[in-house]
């Protein structure tokens, strides 16, 4: 694209602007306007060239030194409205309706980014409305009543020929379009008073455009003459767009694309389909040549990026902190209230609610700071919260499994291994042990995987997984039954015992590690392998009823067309049966599984006391 001429494109559109505004004026106003007309051409052509200047050209974590062309970034969103998808076209139509329009989306979702496009394009493609661009954070420094007030003001200093009475003609008559981006960035405290006065415009110039962006957070609901249009997460070919306009090397633009073609996008949609997250993780990409292993990384550069990095490409402004805690006192509290939310399985907070959590926090910590203050800043400063309707939730789930795991991390080996055992207790299927792992890992393996392993390789050592699999089986479940039909088979569990949770933790941290074993085959595809022989082989099917007894198979005869072995509880089980359908293959997998993590644990545990030896072993403190 080449460079865009915004000094003529606005000189241009003036004269035409002015001329349109003439036209409906009558008695003094026509007369007083006819008077500055023509220095008006003048006048509006540097308010627009000025604010073409603003917001045709923009920052980004990636070229904090020098500004981009906006339109050269720019990849189209779409918008929800009462169930309907809008283009960002079609938004810009609906506002020249002169109806109302309220854009909201999360932090670094794109909203800042579309208002300049459409400032740029309102002026660009000028058709009788003419945008007038205000950034609502100005308010808080701004000794001002009124945002009619300001945004006089700031035409008036590159057009002061224009006349109030003139500027709120052209209001009434629909000739300008009131963009306020960043009503969330208005201080707390004047917010109200000012959503009172958006409100009030509906009627005041009920014929002029007005369009509002804000996060989605509380006190945008009393715009309530406002068509809401959320913004929609980015497809995996508007993320490709935007890697292929940023302006970057473009060897690793290209690399980092084919990953997020291949996996990237597949495994981490939620970020790859935030613009900033996708700007976020290209960096860390093109830093590290890769994306971070350790998925801890990422979040904590995330955190970092939502903490004082996403406004960097709207000027000097800092967005207020409530707390005006530093980032390391406000992540140890932030920390506490996920690891205390997430132990209790809570994830939605009533308004008492979320006050009580995070005052504990605060104390926990030895801090001092207002806890309605604190969630104004998860809310509005950071963005790692949202509101929904009357409730507070995570602005996704896996910032408060990282901040729980990273609570975890800082406390003691004996604390450690008490909050790993709970989760273990609640399932361990989510991503918090492995992130903990992550964050620490000879705390971790330590203090918790070291002496689990060791236990439970004892107890598999004590039973034969070839000549008793079954043994094993009932080492991990306590109750469960086998099903051999073709579409449901396999072991299911009803009841799973302690050994067994422990096992899957360690399984689930050390998934790489378990899956990698090549002493047997997969067991899934043997299993489905074995079944589809079941139900096609009667020879199979007659030694499977050998197995059982004559009231199992009485019941499965009265059950027309099941294949036998479908209701075989785990305390009916032999090992026959469980050889027959290669479920043997599992339990030696799970023998070696963890004679190989015991072997590298070891290994690892003594690599890391012989490197501390070396450091500190041999040093002899000096003398007083």
């Amino acid at each position: 694209m080449s460079e865009i001429d915004y000094t003529e494109i606005a000189a241009k559109v003036a004269v035409l602007a002015v001329e349109s505004m003439a036209t409906g004026l009558s008695g003094k106003l026509s007369s007083s306007f006819d008077q500055i007309r023509v220095a008006l051409h003048a006048d509006l052509g540097r308010y627009l060239a000025s604010t073409l200047s603003k917001v045709g050209f923009v920052k980004t974590i990636l070229s904090s030194d020098s500004s981009i062309l906006v339109e050269r970034l720019y990849v189209p969103l779409e918008f929800k409205s009462k169930e309907a998808t809008f283009s960002d076209i079609q938004v810009e139509e609906y506002l020249k309706m002169h109806l109302h329009v309220l854009i909201t989306g999360m932090a670094g979702g794109g909203k800042s980014m579309f208002v300049r496009h459409l400032v740029a394009s309102l002026v660009s493609r000028y058709r009788q409305v003419l945008p007038v661009h205000f950034e609502l954070r100005a308010l808080n420094t701004k000794d001002s009543d009124s945002i009619i007030d300001a945004i006089f003001a700031e035409l008036v200093a590159s057009a002061p020929q224009f006349s109030r009475p003139i500027f709120d003609h052209q209001l009434r008559a629909g000739k300008f379009a009131l963009i306020l981006d960043g009503f969330d960035e208005v201080n707390y405290d004047i917010r109200d008073r000012f959503a009172n006065e958006i409100n009030g415009f509906t009627s005041q110039f009920p014929r002029c455009p007005v369009l509002v962006t804000s996060r989605p957070e509380e006190g945008i609901s009393s715009l309530h003459q406002f068509r809401v249009f959320s913004a929609v997460p980015m497809r995996k070919e508007q993320c490709e767009r935007l890697i292929d306009n940023i302006e970057y090397d473009v060897e690793k633009k290209e690399q980092f694309k084919e990953r997020v073609s291949a996996d990237l996008f597949d495994k981490y949609p939620e970020f790859l389909s935030n613009p900033l997250l996708t700007t976020m993780m290209l960096m860390t990409f093109s830093v590290a040549s890769e994306f971070p292993e350790k998925v801890t990384t990422f979040y904590q550069q995330a955190f970092e990026v939502l903490f004082q990095r996403h406004d960097r490409s709207k000027g000097v402004f800092t967005r207020k902190s409530y707390t005006e805690l530093p980032i390391d006192v406000f992540s140890r509290v932030f920390s506490h209230f996920c690891a205390a939310t997430y132990s209790e399985e809570r994830f939605l907070f009533g308004e008492a609610e979320i006050y009580e959590d995070l005052r504990n926090a605060i104390q926990f910590e030895g801090e001092i700071c207002d806890p309605r203050a604190f969630l104004n800043d998860l809310l509005q400063s950071t963005c790692l919260m949202q509101r929904d309707g009357l409730f507070t939730t995570f602005i996704h789930r896996s910032f408060q499994e990282y901040f729980a795991s990273l609570f975890i991390s800082k406390r003691s080996d004996p604390q450690m291994k008490m909050a790993i055992d709970y989760i273990s207790r609640r399932g361990g299927l989510d991503s918090v042990a492995r992130m903990v792992w992550h964050l620490e890992p000879d705390a971790f393996e330590r203090s918790w995987a070291k002496i689990w392993v060791s236990v439970l390789l004892r107890r598999l050592n004590e039973v034969d997984p070839e000549s008793d699999p079954i043994g094993v089986m009932k080492e991990y479940y306590s109750k469960g039954y086998f099903s051999l039909g073709s579409e449901e088979g396999g072991f299911l569990t009803e009841e799973i015992t302690q050994f067994g949770v422990i096992a899957n933790t360690l399984k689930k941290v050390y998934e790489s590690e378990y899956l990698k074993l090549a002493l047997v085959p997969e067991v899934q595809d043997e299993r489905e392998r074995v079944l589809k022989a079941i139900d096609q082989d009667r020879e199979i099917r007659r030694q499977l009823e050998k197995l059982f007894t004559a009231s199992q198979l009485e019941r499965f005869r009265a059950e027309e067309g099941e294949p036998p072995g479908r209701v075989v509880a785990l305390s009916e089980l032999s090992n026959e049966l469980v050889r027959l359908v290669r479920w043997d293959t599992w339990a030696l997998r799970e023998l070696q599984f963890f004679k190989n993590l015991n072997r590298d644990l070891n290994a690892r545990l003594a690599e890391r006391d012989r490197s501390f030896q070396s450091i500190f072993g041999t040093a002899s403190p000096r003398p007083n």
